[in-house]
């Protein structure tokens, strides 16, 4: 006769997780899956520990966004004033009356380029704010604003709407309004450059929406993939050369959040849904991103809302 056996107080050891599934049955789950978790880290040999608390250092107005550092310098958008966040957590202001719309930044030989719908300018390696010079030159104009910026290969980008404007070559203040200019197919969300292209998120991530490639030099030569059929959510998109992610090089690569899942864009075009059989994300509008290493732990860590 079979002996009956109470397994309810037996104990079970699991070595290692896998992260959260939330796209199978829960019934369905592996035993190293996890239905939801908070405040949890995952390190590299799959233990769980749970994630460290923080410490206020800097207490900013509700209305604080576009937080943005390059390790040298760090910028917030504070209502309507764009400042800077010193080392000591004190605060400076750089310029006022910039609006409230979301400021996006890049880095380009130790200045900061800044631009959001309305207004547009760059930081010098003191910390001085400067605005672009009107050019005297026929068909040339200072550089446009747009909700979107990035370098690559010598040009400032500017994505406004639908449109990527870009700069002379090495004149980052100046564009040239009969050629430097393309158009896409719909409002463009992400504009992220690797070594030898940029990733483009097109569209509404409520209806359809792709991420495209743009590969070339120059943008005479640049040709247009698409390699995803839906986009990123605006804000959520992160650069860094870590050996850790992809391929194991430590050539540029973008990580964002689309509705599918974790994304990796590489060199090439290189794209991978990193989460895509495991994690789906609601349908929100913007949100931002985080990419840095804990304790040797890589973590891409992104805030959504709608």
């Amino acid at each position: 006769m079979a002996r009956n056996r109470d397994i309810s107080t037996q104990d079970i050891t699991f070595q290692n997780f896998k992260g959260i599934n939330n796209v199978a049955d829960a019934n369905s789950l592996e035993v190293d899956e996890l239905v939801e978790a908070e405040n949890m880290d995952i390190d590299n040999e799959g233990k769980v520990k749970r994630r460290n608390g923080y410490t206020k250092k800097f207490a900013p107005s509700d209305k604080m966004h576009s937080l943005w550092s390059n390790e040298r310098m760090c910028f917030f958008v504070d209502g309507t004033t764009l400042k800077r966040l010193h080392t000591d957590y004190s605060s400076t202001t750089i310029r006022t009356n910039v609006g409230n719309q979301p400021m996006s930044f890049v880095d380009i030989n130790e200045k900061v380029y800044y631009s959001n719908a309305t207004v547009n300018g760059y930081v010098d390696s003191l910390g001085n704010d400067n605005q672009y010079a009107t050019p005297s030159d026929d068909y040339k104009e200072a550089t446009k604003t747009g909700q979107h910026i990035e370098y690559y290969n010598g040009r400032l980008f500017i994505a406004k709407n639908e449109t990527i404007w870009y700069t002379d070559a090495y004149n980052y203040g100046v564009i040239d309004m009969r050629t430097n200019a393309m158009k896409m197919k719909d409002e463009i969300t992400m504009m992220k450059a690797v070594d030898d292209g940029i990733y483009i998120s097109i569209g509404d991530i409520n209806d359809r929406s792709s991420i495209v490639f743009l590969s070339g030099s120059t943008p005479d030569e640049m040709r247009s993939k698409e390699i995803a059929h839906y986009g990123a959510i605006e804000g959520t998109a992160v650069k860094t050369k870590s050996a850790y992610v992809g391929d194991g090089n430590v050539g540029r690569k973008v990580i964002w959040t689309s509705r599918k899942g974790i994304c990796l864009g590489e060199n090439g075009g290189r794209f991978t849904n990193l989460t895509a059989t495991k994690y789906e994300v609601t349908q929100n509008r913007y949100g931002s991103g985080q990419f840095k290493i804990t304790d040797g732990v890589p973590q891409y860590v992104a805030s959504l809302w709608t």
